[in-house]
């Protein structure tokens, strides 16, 4: 445990010292909310049980008794569910009152929006949008306000009828404003289409697609934490710390401290390259090497590219060989690669509109040397951010030719290698190629065990409104990657039978193999869980199998700050428990100076530079869930720091770039895949496709 300045961000309240008391129907009347059966109080069930044995839901408005099926006091700190579902129901309607836009998520909690004026446009209203939820004494020994932070949305000022008046479908309808309230399409009435004129789309990706709206790039260096801070402390200041708002949540007014904070073991953020360790991919590559080449053989590289790019295409060469002052770095020095062009290879394409089959008969017509490597560097006309999605797909469609001829690809934007910027690019391309070529540029500088960690991603494709998982196997717990495979989402017995398969290669190879460790995107349901048991338990039965549950998105929900720096983001490795066997993880790259009083002024401001330097972003917490087959794991400290700490060092192993990933690539890996693999024709990957990175 460290002693640090940190808070998170939760106002405590207690609960009410009396009983209140409250009626219940059967039916629902205006201005009732509806309860489930968890969410019956303990003194309801206790005076009425046999009355409401077949009864599954109930309903109450939380103000008066009065024309009710069933009264009774409740003690709040006995009916906790109950309780809860009373917080939210008042918050809910306090902001009716105050913000522009008030809605229940998934848990009840009142989701509330404010228009930001300065930022709205004549196309759209932006909001900021926050959430109020309350928690049970899960990190305090009291009722807890959680006020999270969740980012701005867009709302058309278009209404649904002038929309389709323009013939823009409704298949590209999600959330819609209406009065002050959010509406799910999906759950419009007749009535509703009365009415098209009060429904204010909200504007995401299918709508702005259909509007030929270009798609938002992502902000660079936002400074995430600080932003997140300022919104919340905003919220406070204005809405929260009043009076009124406070006869609905007596809460303390100031944001929860913490007396100390968990970290990962030391030496969990080096990696191991090929001569040395180092904290930072690109220093450690430039210093040490790449942990291991590309294996020996020959490898060629060409380009494809409209005919309008054959300069940008002499660009990117004079950038890959460091000539002429491009760049920083030479391909085959910097990735020990013996990198040649083969000229009679490059293809210059001609329809801009349409490339494939150009790119196809060219291929068709080359004759490839065996035991050779290719790659192609494919110079896009069009960036990922194209309103044209029939154009964005052309990235897809060319991966997957270019896989059926066993050929690696990489894809860089025509614009962006003219750009004075592309420069510092160049090493994250570099790094990329590298492991699709079968290099290693660095890895986990950890003690090889006997554990076989399995990483499953998911990837929900709006176009098909399907959910794929990639599962990607990593047989050894140095980062060292096998194979990759696309399913259903719903389909659990493939999902198990894939990582049987995994163990069993596994222990194919190792006498022993002391646990199965899956990093899973989500919360592993008990019917997931069980199918995966009964499939494992058949070839060892005394194997323990932890699932590690990564939340796919960072914690925007609960965040931790540190009060005594700027940014307000922790130290990179800090955790703390939330109760229920979860956790929040920062992982970035702020680490704290290592060198004391034996060193020089000198040694200790080049140590904070270089620091400094490799704090390129200020990413959100990491949520963790942790369950297992042996308790013992679960409730064992040390045995839980080994598991965050393994999570905290594959996010170390992402080779997309040489910039740190918040992720580990257990989950993020086989998300890519996933999220490439319902664009590919004939709903599948090449073989060669099964066993590299050919996804970076």
């Amino acid at each position: 445990m460290t002693e640090t300045k940190h808070i998170i961000n939760i106002l405590t309240f207690s609960h009410p010292e009396n009983k209140i008391t409250f009626g219940f129907k059967l039916k629902k009347t205006k201005g009732d909310s509806p309860l489930r059966r968890g969410e019956f109080p303990k003194e309801l069930w206790n005076n009425h049980q046999t009355e409401l044995a077949e009864v599954k839901q109930l309903y109450c408005n939380f103000a008066t008794a009065e024309n009710c099926d069933f009264v009774t006091n409740v003690d709040f700190s006995k009916s906790i569910y109950f309780a809860k579902h009373y917080y939210h129901f008042r918050i809910a309607g306090y902001f009716k009152e105050v913000a522009h836009v008030v809605h229940p998520n998934f848990i009840n909690a009142a989701v509330i929006w404010f228009e930001s004026q300065a930022e709205s446009t004549a196309e759209y209203t932006l909001y900021y949008k926050f959430t109020l939820s309350v928690r049970l004494a899960s990190i305090t020994e009291k009722p807890e306000l959680i006020v999270s932070f969740d980012g701005t949305s867009k709302v058309l000022k278009e209404n649904v009828l002038q929309l389709v008046s323009e013939d823009i479908s409704t298949d590209n309808l999600n959330w819609l404003v209406r009065n002050g309230e959010l509406i799910n399409y999906d759950e419009f009435t007749a009535e509703d289409n009365n009415h098209l004129d009060e429904f204010y789309p909200v504007l995401y990706p299918d709508l702005a697609d259909a509007l030929k709206y270009p798609p938002e790039p992502p902000k660079k260096n936002d400074d995430r934490y600080a932003n997140y801070y300022k919104n919340i402390n905003g919220l406070l200041t204005k809405y929260l710390n009043t009076e009124e708002f406070k006869k609905v949540i007596p809460h303390s007014g100031i944001w929860h401290g913490l007396e100390s904070v968990s970290v990962t073991s030391e030496g969990t953020n080096l990696l191991k390259f090929g001569r040395g360790t180092h904290t930072d991919p690109y220093e450690g590559l430039k210093t040490y090497k790449p942990c291991e080449t590309a294996p020996a053989g020959h490898y060629r590289f060409f380009f494809i590219c409209h005919e309008s790019d054959k300069e940008t295409a002499r660009t990117f060469h004079k950038y890959s060989k460091k000539f002429e002052g491009h760049g920083f770095i030479d391909f085959a020095v910097f990735l020990s690669l013996p990198v040649t062009y083969d000229e009679k290879l490059h293809i210059f394409f001609k329809n801009k509109d349409n490339p494939i089959p150009e790119i196809q008969e060219k291929l068709s017509e080359t004759s490839l040397i065996p035991n050779t490597n290719y790659l192609a560097i494919y110079i896009s006309p069009y960036s990922k951010y194209e309103p044209d999605p029939v154009k964005r797909h052309y990235y897809f469609r060319i991966k997957q030719l270019l896989l059926q001829y066993k050929i690696s690809s990489q894809v860089v934007y025509n614009q962006n290698i003219n750009k004075e910027n592309f420069k510092f690019s160049v090493s994250n391309i570099a790094v990329a190629i590298l492991a699709k070529l079968g290099g290693i540029p660095w890895r986990l500088d950890r003690e090889i065990n006997n554990e076989l960690i399995v990483g499953i991603g998911a990837f929900k494709t709006r176009k098909y409104n399907v959910r794929y998982i990639g599962s990607t196997f990593c047989f050894a717990n140095d980062g060292h990657f096998k194979s990759f495979n696309v399913l259903p989402a719903e389909n659990h017995t493939l999902l198990a039978g894939a990582i049987r398969e995994a163990v069993e290669a596994y222990k194919n190879q190792h006498q022993a193999t002391d646990r199965l460790i899956i990093h899973f995107y989500k919360r592993m349901s008990n019917r997931e869980m069980a199918t995966i048991i009964r499939q494992l338990k058949s070839i060892d039965k005394n194997i323990p199998i932890i699932i590690v549950t990564i939340n796919k998105s960072e914690s925007s929900d609960l965040v931790l700050f540190d009060m005594d720096y700027n940014h307000k983001m922790p130290y990179s490795g800090t955790y703390i428990p939330i109760g229920m066997n979860s956790y929040i993880l920062c992982n970035n790259t702020r680490y704290k100076p290592s060198l004391n009083g034996e060193h020089s002024i000198t040694e200790k401001e080049a140590e904070l530079k270089q620091l400094a330097k490799q704090l390129k972003s200020f990413p959100l917490p990491v949520k963790l869930h942790i369950q297992s087959t042996d308790q013992t794991i679960i409730n064992n400290p040390e045995e839980v720091k080994k598991l965050i700490d393994q999570v905290y060092q594959f996010s170390r192993m992402y080779w997309k770039s040489v910039s740190q990933q918040s992720l580990p690539v257990t989950t993020k890996y086989p998300e890519m895949v996933a999220e490439i693999f319902p664009h590919f024709e004939g709903g599948k990957i090449p073989e060669f496709g099964r066993n590299n990175l050919w996804f970076l």
